[in-house]
């Protein structure tokens, strides 16, 4: 029998949280023109994904952070703010995150996600989640014309004020982490400010043979695509990945 919810208002859900979002290229077509089976399995691979890398984080920070998965769109977030002193830094929503797009994009599964820090309302028991940091992060991400994953203006300003300095000059994430002119989408409306963002070298800690593969993967990719427009994700890409140095 069905129930009428109780959708009382709970200030204490809405806060201020870490975000990140992220989404699968090419899963409309995919539900089109695949069997359900398949689309099933590839949903399937990148829960499991997320699940296994929050048991890797499980310590400390982690366990102050959930996720949220609809169709083909992933969210994490810190589950409150509680006070300054005990609110979750960006360490742990971080790790999880460049690991996730790095794991997925090995996988053979193209994936594009940004992290946000701003107002968030997130109520799990009743699957209402809102607030400016998710249409910040989710903007971000869908303006994006590649794969990858990038620090939203909100949460590259907040880390600044963690570390005492950008992200990319910090040691730990130096290597990861580059100031790089983010190629936006033509046919989008929404543009990334600024237009030089800071994106995330997820290619980082794959090494000798896995990192030819992935390049050949991305580059598979790339020949699987119909459109010039498509293509050109893998081509930004490649060239972020190749031409940005190491720390």
């Amino acid at each position: 029998m069905f129930q009428e919810s109780d959708l009382t208002y709970a200030p204490r859900k809405g806060c201020k949280r870490w975000v990140s979002y992220f989404d699968i290229l090419g899963f409309g077509k995919k539900c089109n023109n695949s069997p359900a089976m398949e689309v099933f399995a590839q949903l399937a691979k990148c829960r499991k994904a997320l699940e296994q890398r929050f048991k890797k984080q499980r310590k400390a920070d982690w366990s102050k952070f959930e996720f949220v998965h609809f169709s083909d769109s992933f969210v994490i977030y810190n589950q409150s703010d509680n006070s300054e002193q005990d609110r979750p830094t960006f360490g742990g929503i971080e790790q999880v995150s460049h690991f996730f797009v790095q794991e997925l994009i090995l996988g053979g599964i193209p994936v594009r996600g940004a992290m946000s820090w701003g107002d968030f309302y997130a109520d799990k028991e009743r699957n209402i989640f809102f607030g400016k940091a998710l249409v910040e992060a989710h903007d971000v991400a869908e303006c994006c014309n590649w794969l990858g994953f990038v620090i939203c203006p909100s949460a590259a300003r907040r880390i600044e004020t963690e570390l005492g300095k950008p992200i990319e000059k910090f040691s730990g994430y130096a290597d990861y982490y580059r100031q790089w002119e983010i190629p936006a989408q033509e046919s989008r409306k929404i543009v990334v400010q600024p237009k030089i963002g800071t994106a995330c070298r997820f290619d980082i800690t794959v090494r000798n043979a896995a990192r030819k593969q992935l390049f050949e993967l991305l580059e598979k990719l790339r020949v699987q695509a119909e459109k010039p427009e498509q293509k050109r994700k893998y081509e930004n890409t490649v060239a972020f990945l190749q031409n940005s140095p190491t720390a």
